[in-house]
């Protein structure tokens, strides 16, 4: 008889949370993660659009497009198994604000 811990190791789900500030002043807006392991089984992505932004500013997960983020706004959204997050301008402007990603992957215990 096969003991389970043995065969089949048991795992646990750890969160893990990145957050940060940003400013774009062009079009083309950072990429603030990446995941090139592909570990993550699930990730809420927030932006929050200062209220100073000249323009509205939206979040892509691996080139799946959030709701705009208009000046003095916060749009949050949930992904399964991302690998890259990606601030981007709607036009361009004087862009600043903040992000935060919640992150939850599977590790051995």
């Amino acid at each position: 008889m096969c003991n389970s811990s043995v065969c089949s190791p048991s795992s646990q789900v750890v969160k893990e949370v990145v957050s940060g500030n940003f400013s774009i002043g062009d079009t083309t807006g950072p990429v603030v993660w990446i995941d090139s392991n592909g570990s993550y089984i699930q990730g809420t992505f927030q932006v929050f659009n200062s209220s100073t932004s000249t323009s509205g500013v939206v979040g892509t997960v691996d080139n799946a497009t959030m709701e705009t983020a208009n000046a003095g706004n916060t749009i949050s959204q949930v992904f399964k198994c991302p690998t890259e997050f990606q601030i981007v301008p709607v036009s361009q402007g004087s862009i600043s604000g903040s992000y935060c990603i919640t992150l939850w992957k599977f590790v051995l215990a």
